[in-house]
């Protein structure tokens, strides 16, 4: 018997903590979908329970308009016509309360799962953002003691073989038609190929610190707008409006002229600060300001 309760065990605590992780890690969606679907029945159930309440009320008024009828002339008029007397809040309440109360509780219920869908993913962003500016720092100390040992010149030489790795080993899109004699060529960013030439990628780059100046910050997906204003081959991913640059330092665009997979000249452009270290998007850079 202990035998076979062990190992339904065994095999009931694997799901159950599968379970709890998927749990843990769609709340947000979960408590999203509960509150939508609270909003809604309790709509439903107001629709439903507006004329009870209604009719509660009407009896209520004429209760207490018979009542204050009888009160005055209970011996002499033992008829009395249906007088209505508006009631007060706290009698309407008092009135309507069982039928008020379960749409009140639904739509607080729903109020609440909203929030905490909110609050969870505020959560997320500050440890995110926490966790990115950790990372930053540590890419920041690992670059100063890099430049300590290879110096200015060997760490421009190791940028220029990321990015000959990063021209070698990109797709370019297939059956694309590119007109000849034109200055544009294939250039790289985050591992996305599309079309362009130094002068305007250099042109992007003053619009987007111009922007940064007037706005106070700029998203990955307006610095994508900026290179490829046609929106012809970046696209802005679901998170890219999520991260991107403060003005508490100029962006600036690094080009690196490669050979690509077929020996063709393309351009590989990365981030950086105006001294040359790695400047990547970062997250929460609206606050930063």
């Amino acid at each position: 018997m202990i035998g076979w309760l062990g190992g339904i065990l065994n095999v009931v605590r694997p799901a159950l903590r599968s379970s709890r992780v998927l749990l843990v890690k769609h709340a947000p969606e979960i408590l999203m979908g509960m509150g939508t679907a609270g909003t809604i029945s309790a709509v439903v159930v107001a629709a439903k329970s507006g004329p009870k309440a209604q009719a509660l009320i009407k009896e209520a008024e004429e209760e207490k308009g018979l009542k204050m009828q009888q009160d005055k002339d209970s011996e002499n008029n033992p008829w009395h016509p249906k007088v209505y007397v508006k009631l007060d809040w706290k009698e309407t309440v008092k009135a309507t309360w069982k039928v008020i109360l379960p749409p009140a509780l639904m739509t607080l219920a729903s109020l609440g799962c909203f929030w905490g869908a909110y609050g969870i993913g505020v959560h997320r962003q500050a440890v995110l953002a926490g966790l990115w500016s950790t990372a930053e720092a540590a890419l920041m100390e690992q670059q100063r003691k890099l430049d300590e040992m290879i110096g200015k010149q060997g760490r421009e030489e190791l940028n220029r073989a990321i990015a000959e790795d990063k021209a070698a080993n990109t797709k370019l899109p297939q059956n694309t038609i590119v007109l000849q004699g034109g200055t544009d060529m294939w250039c790289i960013i985050d591992g996305t190929p599309f079309r362009s030439s130094y002068l305007k990628i250099k042109d992007a780059q003053n619009m987007a610190n111009h922007q940064m100046f007037n706005d106070m910050y700029l998203s990955e997906a307006d610095l994508y707008w900026l290179l490829d204003p046609n929106r012809e081959y970046l696209k802005p991913g679901p998170n890219s409006g999520m991260i991107g640059w403060s003005v508490d330092k100029m962006l600036v665009l690094n080009i690196e002229s490669c050979l690509g997979p077929d020996h063709e000249p393309m351009l590989v452009v990365d981030y950086q600060d105006k001294d040359g270290y790695p400047y990547p998007p970062q997250a929460g850079y609206w606050k930063s300001m």
